[in-house]
């Protein structure tokens, strides 16, 4: 806290200068995840798979601000061998929020869609497919309520059923 406190002052003086303030040198994290900081010092650092995906701590204790709780249950609470409190669903509704997004964004997790195939309703589906027919995620994925899947009636905007 005093260290913070010094870093606002330093920015104060700065400002009476005409001067940009300065970032701070450390990582800023939820007050609420210090107990787990205690011991998992640098976490900050550590990324690794999960869900099959590549995971980093730092865009959601920098930059997101999620206390540890978010993602995790205090020891004396979770099950043994436990490290996430949810499966892949349950990173949905934070990745996921905020209705249609751009392709681009899609892209930034998704951009191996377009090599994978997966079952649907209607038997098999290739995003390649639609990609090179011109057709954006957005046409299909409304991203209604942080759910990713699209609804049934997506398809019959181009497709008899």
């Amino acid at each position: 806290m005093m260290l913070e406190k010094a870093h606002e002052q330093m920015n104060a003086a700065r400002a009476a200068r005409g001067l940009a303030a300065l970032a701070r040198p450390w990582p800023s994290f939820p007050s609420g995840s210090a107990p787990c900081l205690t011991c998992h010092q640098g976490v900050e650092n550590q990324a690794g798979p999960f869900a099959s995906r590549a995971f980093s701590h730092a865009p959601h204790l920098a930059r997101a601000t999620l206390e540890c709780a978010a993602c995790h249950r205090p020891h004396e609470e979770r099950a043994p061998h436990e490290v996430v409190r949810f499966a892949a669903a349950g990173c949905v509704p934070c990745h996921h929020r905020g209705g249609r997004a751009a392709p681009s964004a899609c892209a930034k997790c998704h951009g191996d869609v377009t090599g994978r195939t997966v079952d649907s309703f209607r038997g098999k589906f290739s995003h390649q497919v639609h990609v090179d027919a011109g057709l954006e995620c957005s046409g299909c994925h409304t991203l209604a309520g942080g759910n990713p899947l699209p609804d049934r009636s997506a398809c019959s905007n181009c497709h008899e059923d």
